[in-house]
């Protein structure tokens, strides 16, 4: 006998729905990263992609995306001690971040997320932003007459402010490095932290790090008896009378060697501005 044609659609839509009926949707746990926060400091989280969208889980939590700036997110607590929360960061490519927030008296002020391996580093919203900030860094290290606004020596090194240029709302600082020790210096990292020159209450140190948007320069190694120019752009900011800034060169691995420079607010109030626009050599 012959069946309809029909018939075999039925039977292949039945199997179908059957299928569809017996199939289980999982919900896969995402553990949550701890975050600590304070209502004195500032915690900078950098991601890996440009930020899409931050969910509070209450009002507790005070967010901010530096101007420019798409993965780059500023974190504080409106009071101390207040509930534990969460906070939620969706990036532009669809990951899904999620942190547990509570308050600490001392919490760690910039923290990088990593994920799969990928470092982070500051991006600039724009092409043209980040070229004008590279152009103008390597103007300011190669043409820009030095000038000696402060410095700090220390285990054989010299670290000195030898200029501070602002242009579209970017702060450029000139740091020249000197190793004047026949030992090479291997970079660490450089630091710039806005301290309270006093303590608010016992065991509490104010404390905000200011995150460089673009570094011009070697920050690899530095030869013995040598010396180096670096330019260290940062989103524009206001170091108030009560505060300083303190920008700390640090040596790499188990090397003992610093040198804390720090700045007051008349000094970063001869900053020069810029007008122009540069060309990067090619």
């Amino acid at each position: 006998m012959k069946l309809h044609p029909w018939f075999h659609i039925l039977i292949a839509a039945w199997i179908i729905s059957s299928d569809t009926a017996t199939a289980q949707v999982q919900l896969l746990p995402i553990p949550p990263e701890t975050l600590h926060i304070a209502d004195d400091q500032t915690v900078s989280l950098l991601f890996p992609y440009p930020i899409q969208s931050v969910d509070l889980g209450t009002r507790d939590l005070l967010v901010q995306m530096p101007p420019g700036m798409k993965n780059l997110l500023h974190i504080k607590a409106a009071r101390k001690d207040f509930t534990p929360t969460s906070l939620t960061v969706v990036t532009a490519e669809g990951t899904l971040f999620t942190f547990a927030v509570s308050w600490a008296e001392k919490p760690v002020l910039a923290l990088q997320v990593v994920k799969d391996g990928k470092v982070a580093s500051a991006q600039f919203s724009t092409r043209r932003q980040a070229w004008e900030a590279e152009a103008t860094a390597a103007w300011i290290a190669e043409r820009e007459k030095p000038r000696r606004l402060a410095q700090k020596r220390q285990d054989g090194l010299v670290l000195r402010l030898t200029g501070l240029y602002l242009k579209n709302d970017l702060l450029y600082y000139r740091l020249r490095v000197v190793n004047r020790s026949p030992v090479g210096f291997d970079f660490g990292g450089l630091r710039f932290l806005v301290r309270a020159k006093r303590k608010v209450r016992r065991g509490a140190v104010q404390e905000e790090e200011l995150i460089p948007v673009y570094t011009h320069g070697n920050t690899q190694t530095l030869a013995g008896n040598s010396e180096s120019v670096l330019v260290y752009a940062l989103p524009k900011h206001h170091l108030p009378k009560q505060k300083y800034l303190a920008v700390d060169l640090t040596e790499a691995l188990r090397g003992d060697r610093q040198v804390p420079l720090r700045l007051r607010a008349r000094t970063l109030r001869r900053v020069l501005p810029i007008t122009g626009t540069f060309e990067l050599a090619r």
